[in-house]
């Protein structure tokens, strides 16, 4: 037992009872894992449809291609931050050949950058399969 007090609750003196835990938070918890059970259950469905289905393929190729897109991007930024320092040192020295290295390099990586219009055309194609094998499921049905 836990005075309501000492918690900062109702009047000095008057004890309250302690149940270890709220009903609501009990009944959100329950609600929550019987989501996440639906939500693994309708993914496990997607994928044994989608393992069964002729276009798999394809979207495993483009859900590849998006994979190596995006680790392409990571490093093209990690490139870039790297470039960073040797840049301003290049200014800082009032180095104009270096600079203009430097400039070369920056170009090179914002080249690599643009990979990422890539990346948009795989997501949208990935949509636009999805859906078209969806909908074929649903009319073979």
């Amino acid at each position: 037992m836990i005075s309501a007090h000492r918690r900062g609750l109702g009047t000095p003196g008057v004890v309250a009872k302690d149940d270890g835990g709220c009903a609501e938070e009990r009944r959100a918890r329950k609600t929550i894992d019987e989501g996440v059970r639906d939500l693994v259950h309708q993914f496990r469905e997607f994928l044994i449809a989608l393992w069964l289905s002729p276009g798999r393929q394809g979207l495993a190729l483009l859900t590849t291609g998006t994979v190596l897109v995006v680790c392409a991007t990571a490093a093209a930024q990690v490139r870039l931050n790297a470039w960073n320092r040797p840049f301003y040192e290049a200014i800082s020295a009032r180095n104009f050949v270096a600079f203009l290295y430097q400039l070369l390099v920056f170009a090179a990586i914002a080249g690599g950058l643009l990979v990422n219009v890539t990346q948009a055309w795989l997501r949208e194609m990935i949509k636009l399969r999805s859906r078209e094998w969806l909908t074929r499921e649903l009319f073979a049905e």
